[in-house]
């Protein structure tokens, strides 16, 4: 009962990896966020340098590793 409303906000499995798929026999697309195999522009938080790196602090620090870029 529940499945019928839901369907419309989730995918197959050959849908949700279509774009995985898409983008990995091609290389050349890269560096985007990519909803339906198509690249999409990002707003707000995700654009904010500072929070991105404070969660990648938090991350290090959590996961016990520190990574040196």
């Amino acid at each position: 009962l529940l499945f019928v409303p839901l369907s419309k906000f989730t995918k197959t499995v050959p849908e949700g990896a279509s774009t995985q798929v898409y983008l990995a026999a091609n290389p050349g697309k890269g560096g985007s966020y990519y909803i339906d195999c198509k690249a999409k522009t990002l707003k707000g938080a995700p654009t904010d340098m500072a929070k991105a790196d404070a969660l990648w602090q938090v991350s290090e620090k959590l996961g016990g590793v520190q990574f040196q870029l």
